[in-house]
């Protein structure tokens, strides 16, 4: 029987991510929020400017604790890749999406998203 060993990461994330608070309308992600959960409590829209030339692997989760709703956006020619069917935005209050960049000008989005 094979059994496998974990080493303080899994998927290329750490096991004990950076927890930030954060109430504006527009949140710029930069190399910095690498490893971040980032709490959106805002009472209004919020959008999540995705900057390119972030590594490879960096991963951001992002958590709509307010009613605003999160959108996120590729910012200077950064290309989001999300599911056909579903809207680059959270589905609701308490819905959260994570943020990976998988090469310097394309991003992939994925968790409770809203339906198109």
């Amino acid at each position: 029987m094979a059994h496998l060993t974990f080493i303080g990461f899994v998927g290329g994330a750490d096991l004990n991510p950076e927890v930030i608070d954060f109430a504006g309308a527009s949140y710029d992600m930069t190399s910095a929020d690498a490893n971040r959960v980032v709490r959106c409590s805002s009472g209004v829209a919020v959008s999540v400017n995705v900057q390119p030339a972030q590594a490879a692997g960096t991963t951001t989760e992002f958590v709509q604790e307010g009613v605003g709703q999160i959108t996120i956006l590729g910012a200077g020619g950064l290309t989001i890749r999300k599911p056909a069917f579903y809207n680059a935005a959270t589905a609701q209050q308490f819905s959260s999406v994570v943020v990976t960049i998988l090469d310097t000008n394309e991003a992939l989005i994925r968790g409770d998203l809203e339906a198109a």
